[in-house]
């Protein structure tokens, strides 16, 4: 039954790899459909805190196993249209094939296929496959994969942001730097130019002047005398 309709949907083009919407790189709203409370909801929600993502989460539970879990399912993808969500991770834990049926429902595979909004699904464990898998536009083998994958945006963002501060702030370091060099320059230049070392550099040339005529003056006094007493 499964391989049945996967090759019907396979060849209606659903699985289409170019109908496929890209996952925002940095999302804000994510809608997360799963059972809640449970294990796996714990695995994404810790996941988005750890992470620290600047995410705003709409948690939609509903049946993930069992009589009318697709329905459920399909129910609250349509919820979510209203709240407008960047995308919407749809994640269970692992089970058996009984267990993970309802992700293989035709009704909930076709609603995932013609989501208005990117659609991660994360079911189950590193085996599983289900057909929402394959109709989802992207997804990622188990819940906390799928949350990790829709926090790397940010996680590199924020490495980046951190780089780009400290070269910033480098970049700050040096040009003060710089310009601490250059006041000081300036400051030298204006302390130089000022009236009272003006006034000193004045004096002090006076006061040369001064000491020189002095000087020149008790030397020819010490001439004329010796004249004098040359000529008596």
């Amino acid at each position: 039954q499964f391989q049945q309709l996967k090759r019907r949907l396979l060849g209606e083009g659903l699985f289409d790899v170019k109908k496929k919407q890209p996952l925002p790189a940095l999302p804000r709203t994510v809608g997360v459909l799963t059972s809640h409370p449970s294990a796996a909801w714990e695995d994404v929600h810790n996941t988005f805190r750890d992470r620290r993502a600047p995410l705003r989460i709409l948690v939609r539970g509903c049946r993930v196993q069992g009589p009318g879990a697709a329905e459920d399912m399909v129910q609250g993808l349509r919820e979510m249209v209203s709240a407008r969500p960047d995308l919407v991770l749809l994640t269970r834990g692992g089970g058996s094939l009984k267990d993970l049926w309802a992700f293989n429902e035709e009704i909930l595979v076709r609603e995932v296929a013609a989501s208005p909004f990117p659609i991660l699904s994360a079911v189950g464990h590193e085996t599983d496959t289900v057909l929402a898998d394959l109709a989802a536009d992207a997804f990622s083998r188990t819940p906390t994969a799928g949350a990790m994958r829709i926090c790397a945006g940010w996680e590199e963002a924020r490495e980046s942001m951190g780089i780009l501060a400290n070269r910033l702030e480098e970049a700050a370091t040096r040009a003060g730097e710089a310009c601490s060099v250059r006041l000081g320059r300036v400051a030298r230049n204006l302390r130089a130019q000022s009236p009272s070392r003006r006034l000193e550099r004045f004096s002090s040339r006076l006061l040369q002047g001064e000491t020189r005529l002095v000087a020149i003056g008790l030397q020819r006094s010490a001439r004329d005398r010796s004249a004098l007493l040359r000529e008596s």
